[in-house]
């Protein structure tokens, strides 16, 4: 649990920030559209932006550790003593995945396993909720696989671990959030609702 809440404070910054721009540009849209404002649909728009805002600060800019000297210094994989959970490059499927479910348990499985699936399943749900082209659930799965397949090659640059199993497991996130939809969208319909 302190693992997650740590992943939050780090988030927190990056999405009230996303959160305060966007709005703002939104809002200004859509005054000079006069376009008609539908609250649950802009809110889902502002969770959604806040999600992606978050994400891309704990995937895309690299990570700083404080040296023994009391210095910052960005961790690369070629970093001395860095986190032993990450390591360089795997391109070999199922490789990452079976050596946690191996020595399953703690923090390391948590935030690799679980933390993999779980941070990419509001693509899954948050597109088809927004758009309707990304109804179908394999174009949604393959659009957060191919989403998280290109933070992979940014991370190559910001010499991150790269590994071919986060976009695995990522994929099967995106999945997961195309079933909550689903159950979303047909409870929805049972209500008589419209959409947002």
């Amino acid at each position: 649990m302190t693992v997650i809440l740590g992943y939050f404070r780090r988030m927190a910054p990056w999405m009230l920030g996303a959160l305060v721009l966007f709005a703002g540009a939104r809002f200004l849209w859509l005054k000079s559209k006069k376009r008609p404002v539908r609250a649950a649909r802009e809110l889902a728009l502002c969770l959604f932006v806040m999600f992606c805002a978050g994400l891309a600060s704990q995937t895309l800019l690299p990570e700083w550790h404080v040296g023994q000297n009391g210095r910052s210094y960005p961790a690369t994989v070629f970093s001395e003593g860095w986190n032993a959970r990450r390591g360089g490059i795997n391109l070999l499927p199922l490789h990452t995945i079976r050596e946690y479910f191996g020595r399953a348990g703690g923090a390391a499985f948590a935030v690799n396993i679980v933390g993999n699936v779980v941070m990419f399943a509001p693509i899954g749900f948050f597109l088809p909720l927004l758009w309707r082209r990304w109804r179908v659930w394999w174009k949604t799965t393959l659009a957060g696989a191919g989403i998280s397949a290109c933070i992979e090659l940014v991370q190559v640059l910001t010499l991150r671990s790269v590994d071919v199993d986060d976009v695995l497991l990522n994929a099967l996130g995106v999945l997961a959030g195309c079933g909550m939809y689903r159950v979303y969208a047909a409870v929805v319909d049972k209500k008589g609702r419209k959409d947002v």
